[in-house]
């Protein structure tokens, strides 16, 4: 118990510390930390307050003063994770900003670029409209059958918003090819090309990509339930603020990690095929049929837990925060393609 609370202490001390990496300036810093820690102790006044206490590190010390932790190793696990999150982003902005100060070739100009590009890319954006006006309209389907065809009735604001990150795996075949297009286009309009004659190495330019096409459709994912939720708050509101919060993190945080594997997908392919055509059209292709293969895999129960989209499935229909199982399968997926995009992008010719 002394260890928990040594954890939850230090986890606790590291969130105004991310924060000054993060902005560099005091006022800021010290806004932006009471601010969530006050979130934090309305959070656990609301009627959630027993789930939610369990994953930030200020409840687990009222668990611990009252001598209701129900699991040490749970709480461990969660501390750790919320550290390893917290300091590797703080090491990597402080990292940005020490090649900053020094005047070399940092990532964060080749992130301002990609920000740009897609800020005023017309397909991404078209894209970002058609998937929020398809999830606006088509949310009135997800109050009587929530999770598929299962006949459960929404009751909530945030069973909506579960329901349709179950059912937005076959919105990935339209996002990926998307990817596709976009990032094939910089292949076949050798934009890559200008960018390595700039100076910058190709360890930069992959990861700068990795980085901004992911939060990109991560972000055009997010915007199918979303959109359902503006729709339904008429009917629902947010009676439980603590569970609400709760459900949608979950989902985010599983649906971000998930998706990830399959968008990673769609780069391996525009690295190898290095045009837009091409990479587009079999991007398509397999992730419709990974999708083909999960709705009858389902139904004649053939192996499907090794697919991320299976996994976000189980996710959101368990009330479980850690799911070990699907952050194995995230991982696994997004390393190997990760690793077979950076060995095929380091051979590709861009002179």
């Amino acid at each position: 118990m002394v260890l928990l609370t040594l954890f939850a202490m230090i986890t606790l001390c590291a969130l105004p510390m991310f924060f000054a990496f993060i902005f560099r300036d005091m006022g800021k810093t010290l806004t932006v930390s009471m601010v969530l820690f006050f979130v934090m102790i309305f959070l656990l006044n609301s009627e959630s307050a027993q789930i939610i206490s369990r994953i930030i590190p200020m409840g687990q010390l009222r668990l611990i003063s009252l001598q209701k932790v129900y699991s040490i190793n749970f709480c461990l696990f969660v501390d750790f994770l919320w550290n390893f999150i917290l300091y590797f982003i703080a090491g990597s902005a402080f990292f940005t900003y020490r090649l900053e100060i020094t005047g070399g070739v940092f990532m964060d100009k080749l992130l301002k670029l990609e920000k740009y590009q897609l800020l005023h890319n017309s397909i991404y954006w078209c894209g970002m409209i058609g998937i929020f006006i398809l999830g606006f309209f088509t949310a009135d389907t997800y109050v009587t059958e929530v999770m598929g065809t299962t006949e459960e009735i929404a009751s909530s604001l945030a069973d909506i918003f579960n329901g349709m990150v179950y059912d937005s795996t076959f919105l990935l075949i339209i996002m990926s090819a998307i990817l596709a297009l976009i990032l094939g286009q910089e292949f076949s309009k050798r934009t890559i090309n200008l960018e390595v004659s700039a100076g910058h190495s190709r360890k930069q330019i992959f990861t700068s990509k990795i980085i901004s096409y992911l939060i990109a459709f991560n972000l055009m994912a997010l915007v199918y339930p979303v959109s359902g939720c503006i729709r339904e708050f008429g009917r629902f509101g947010v009676a439980d603020v603590g569970m609400f919060f709760y459900n949608i993190i979950k989902a985010i945080i599983y649906s971000c990690l998930l998706n990830s594997a399959i968008f990673l997908i769609a780069i391996l392919i525009c690295c190898y095929l290095q045009d837009v055509v091409k990479a587009t059209s079999v991007t398509a292709i397999i992730i419709f049929g990974l999708s083909l293969y999960l709705g009858y895999g389902m139904m004649l129960r053939l192996p499907v837990g090794f697919l991320p989209t299976y996994q976000i499935r189980i996710v959101v229909s368990m009330k479980n925060f850690f799911q070990p199982i699907a952050i194995l399968v995230g991982c696994i997926w997004s390393g190997i393609l990760v690793l077979l995009s950076w060995i095929k992008f380091c051979k590709c010719d861009f002179k």
